[in-house]
């Protein structure tokens, strides 16, 4: 239900077989980083016992699941690319990163609930809880991270058809959402609760601001001269017309 709300969204077109293979391949490869890499990379760096750090929140949580996210839509990305020579619309990609999000929450809530489920069958009064608990990870959680895999997916496309400020594009895009998320896993540790809901609403604001502008985002783009020339999908504007038209 949540994949089907982001299409209308996001509005990335027609949904192809290409499209709907790269969906399934995401899912499969999150599916597979989410215990290997993330899970690894958590237990290594696990530091979030002291609430009063947030930066532990940021590189041992929030990059650990963004970069678990964002790595099978780069290498979709990039493979498509090079190998087969097709580029996708932008807004195609922060639909596939909305799929990745979801798959990453779905996987999560799982593992979550079964601890959850685990807690209450050894501890009592743990029903209220438990119940609240899982109602957050089965309908909150993949929302949440599909909005910042979103996100993420948008300046991952962006990289991909305009290679010549690709690395900052792609950095900046892993980096926005990790820190999203570390900063709104902190605060749901905090007292009050009044952070984690602006961290809510800044996450959403701008995925719909994204999702809403990114048409017109990658025609502002298109006629800068820090892109223009590279993009994937037109080609170099010559000088000269440019000039003339100006």
């Amino acid at each position: 239900l949540w994949a089907v709300a982001f299409w209308l969204l996001i509005r990335p077109g027609h949904i192809t077989r290409l499209i709907g293979w790269l969906a399934v391949a995401i899912v499969a490869a999150v599916s597979i980083l989410l215990p290997t890499l993330t899970m690894t990379w958590e237990d290594a760096l696990d530091k979030t016992a002291d609430l009063h750090s947030l930066m532990p929140w940021i590189y041992g949580v929030g990059f650990a699941e963004e970069v678990t996210k964002a790595l099978p839509i780069l290498v979709a990305a990039l493979l498509l690319r090079w190998v087969w020579k097709v580029t996708l619309d932008v807004r195609v990609w922060m639909f596939l990163g909305t799929v990745a999000g979801l798959a990453f929450g779905v996987t999560e809530s799982v593992r979550y609930t079964s601890s959850y489920l685990t807690q209450g069958n050894q501890k009592a009064g743990l029903d209220v809880p438990l119940i609240l608990n899982f109602a957050q990870r089965v309908f909150v959680d993949g929302f949440q991270h599909a909005v910042w895999a979103g996100i993420a997916a948008f300046f991952i496309g962006m990289g991909v058809n305009y290679r010549r400020r690709r690395i900052p594009l792609i950095l900046f895009g892993v980096t926005l959402p990790a820190v999203l998320h570390g900063v709104n896993d902190w605060t749901t540790q905090l007292a009050s609760h009044w952070l984690w809901i602006l961290m809510e609403a800044v996450s959403m604001l701008l995925f719909i601001g994204y999702t809403m502008s990114a048409a017109t985002i990658e025609r502002q783009v298109r006629d800068t001269p820090l892109f223009r020339g590279d993009s994937m999908i037109m080609g170099a504007v010559p000088a000269a017309d440019h000039a003339e038209s100006g």
